[in-house]
């Protein structure tokens, strides 16, 4: 929004040479970020400082314009907007903080790992995510442990009959397969026209139909109190390193 306010007012030629500068260099990253196929949140970092600037720049102006349009209603009504944006941006940065009062779901999945799965089985991962389960070496009380046959399975490799064969050997040998994320599984099953076989696997996998059943699960949501915000169809950026599921 005070991006938008920024730029109609330049439109207008109500701006001063600092709104100028600034602009200058926000109003292009953005456009040629924004543009990228892939918008990662962080890549929107170097821009947050302009955007708070015009903000509050144009809330500013917009207490100017309704005190001198309304008087002391125009004050009120400004006033009840900025406690609401207010308290709703520290709830969600509570909400949020509440990820990191809670165990890292890799941390408690292995763990449960530890326990339950025998030495010697055959763990199946996927490529580009994590292994599980983590050594853990540092985490105090953490179980004596146990040495596994690691196998990767190529799901982001383009769907032909070599990614078919080492799947088939892959789960044809496996004893447990982790999902350490939705890193793979999520984009991959809303790719159908460019995985046609990987989105089926995947389909068939969550469905029980390959031979394999889910044991346990392990998730983080953001919470504050009793309130828990379900977030797994964020950006998988915003979720995949601090609470995957």
């Amino acid at each position: 929004a005070g991006l938008v306010w920024a730029v109609v007012r330049f439109a207008q030629r109500h701006v001063c040479p600092s709104l100028v500068v600034a602009l200058a260099w926000a109003f292009p990253y953005f456009a040629t970020t924004g543009a990228f196929h892939t918008k990662y949140l962080r890549y929107m970092a170097p821009l947050l400082p302009f955007l708070l600037a015009f903000a509050a720049v144009a809330a500013v102006s917009g207490l100017a314009w309704l005190a001198h349009r309304w008087g002391g209603p125009g004050r009120a009504a400004w006033t009840a907007v900025a406690v609401a944006v207010l308290g709703f941006a520290i709830a969600w940065a509570l909400t949020f903080a509440g990820v990191y009062r809670q165990e890292h779901p890799w941390i408690t999945a292995s763990l449960w790992m530890y326990e339950n799965v025998p030495a010697d089985s055959t763990v199946l991962s996927e490529a580009w995510d994590d292994a599980l389960p983590l050594t853990m070496d540092e985490y105090p009380g953490r179980p004596p442990l146990r040495q596994y046959k690691r196998v990767e399975l190529p799901l982001w490799e383009a769907d032909d009959a070599k990614k078919l064969d080492a799947l088939v050997a892959g789960l044809s040998s496996g004893d447990y397969l982790v999902l350490a994320s939705n890193r793979l599984y999520a984009p991959i099953q809303r790719l159908g026209w460019r995985y046609p076989m990987a989105s089926q696997y995947y389909r068939m996998l969550f469905a029980g139909e390959l031979g394999y059943e889910q044991v346990a699960e392990f998730v983080v949501y953001p919470r504050l109190g009793s309130s828990v915000v379900p977030d797994d169809h964020a950006d998988e950026s915003f979720t995949v390193y601090d609470h995957p599921r």
